[in-house]
């Protein structure tokens, strides 16, 4: 899409996604972070459909966005995603897959939001300072207003 295209369906992007945010959540007791790539990524990815006939399956947060000729409903703001991430690890129960961290929640109010189940998939970090995590990405996986973009079409 065309710079000049894409200013016209932009969503607000007063959210600064250039920094680490340290949320309230924690897992097993250690800080969990949300590094400026992983948050790049996921607004990238999962808002803007960054590279999305690279992958089979894309699900996008309804922040009112244009994503291959769809207008995405806007029901959150970019934002507030921070918030559902920090709400899913706070509240949900991570497990363990391979040498990742997943946490699947499911809201009580969807309505809110448009979002049924979201996941998060951290990674565990030694360093210096001792152990805290890290998320990779989060997206929505279902919900009444999000839209699953699969094998090059829409799916919902």
């Amino acid at each position: 899409m065309p710079e000049s295209e894409r200013k016209k369906h932009v969503p607000e992007m007063t959210f600064i996604h250039k920094t680490d945010y340290e949320l309230e959540a924690k897992i097993a007791g250690r800080p969990v972070y949300i590094p400026s790539n992983a948050m790049e990524h996921v607004i990238a990815r999962h808002v803007f459909g960054e590279n999305l006939d690279k992958k089979t399956k894309t699900t996008f947060y309804p922040v009112g966005q244009k994503v291959k000729d769809r207008e995405i409903p806007g029901l959150m703001k970019v934002e507030e995603i921070v918030y559902y991430i920090d709400e899913a690890v706070k509240e949900g129960k991570p497990r363990l897959e391979e040498d990742k961290v997943v946490v699947i929640y499911e809201f009580d109010e969807p309505e809110k939001a448009g979002i049924n189940r979201l996941k998060v998939v951290l990674k565990e970090v030694k360093g210096d300072f001792g152990v805290h995590f890290e998320v990779l990405t989060a997206y929505p996986i279902s919900g009444p207003y999000v839209p699953l973009y699969e094998d090059g079409r829409w799916v919902r």
